[in-house]
């Protein structure tokens, strides 16, 4: 049984929903002010989760992702779209990263890094581990995300995903039929094009092929 927060993203997710609800970008520069947002988004999900998924394990992104090197095209306008967003970010990372080291040296809950890898290469490895297909009863994994690649893995009967922000678990008809879909589509949130398409369209900034639900 396990909580699995994907911690960047759960980060960014608090960090975004507390502006929208009054909190200022200078108020995202102050690491106490994010501390606290982060602690007590945990903490209230731990308590509402605990009994029936079991503790929460924080699961990490390591810097040099294996993405990049497989494919040099991964998420190529991140940067450029941030710039949109009025924030420092090179201080807001700098602080997220001085609370990922607080939560491994000073907090009871398990925190998992790997070199190379993205938190959703853990999520996704603990998932297929232990992950049960034909038992609907099982030790029960609850991903706390609201990031819709998860979803693939809602094949396995006793893996859940819930969107802390929304505040709702989320739910597709066919795991497999989803995840088929995702491949030929592509993701243009992570700069990867659809099947029909050049790998550089996002990078040059040129329309991709038309591809159509049949």
């Amino acid at each position: 049984m396990a909580i699995l927060i994907d911690l960047n993203q759960f980060m960014l997710a608090a960090i975004f929903k507390s502006l929208s609800e009054g909190f200022s970008t200078s108020d995202m520069m102050d690491e106490n002010v994010v501390r606290h947002i982060l602690l007590n988004q945990i903490r209230s999900n731990r308590v509402k989760f605990k009994k029936q998924y079991g503790e929460i394990v924080i699961c990490c992104d390591s810097k040099n992702t294996w993405r990049k090197e497989f494919f040099p095209y991964y998420k190529i306008r991140r940067n450029r779209n941030k710039q949109k967003k009025k924030m420092d970010w090179s201080k807001l990372y700098d602080i997220m990263g001085k609370l990922k080291k607080e939560l491994k040296e000073h907090f009871p809950y398990k925190v998992i890094e790997v070199e190379s890898c993205e938190a959703d290469d853990i999520i996704g490895t603990i998932a297929h581990t232990y992950g049960d297909e034909i038992l609907v009863e099982n030790e029960r994994i609850l991903i706390l995300s609201r990031d819709k690649d998860y979803k693939q893995l809602l094949k396995y009967t006793n893996v859940e995903q819930f969107d802390q922000i929304d505040k709702k678990f989320l739910r597709v008809d066919d795991p497999r039929e989803f995840l088929q879909e995702m491949i030929i589509t592509g993701d243009s949130g992570d700069d990867i094009p659809n099947i029909l398409s050049e790998d550089t369209v996002f990078a040059l900034g040129v329309s991709q092929k038309h591809i159509t639900k049949k």
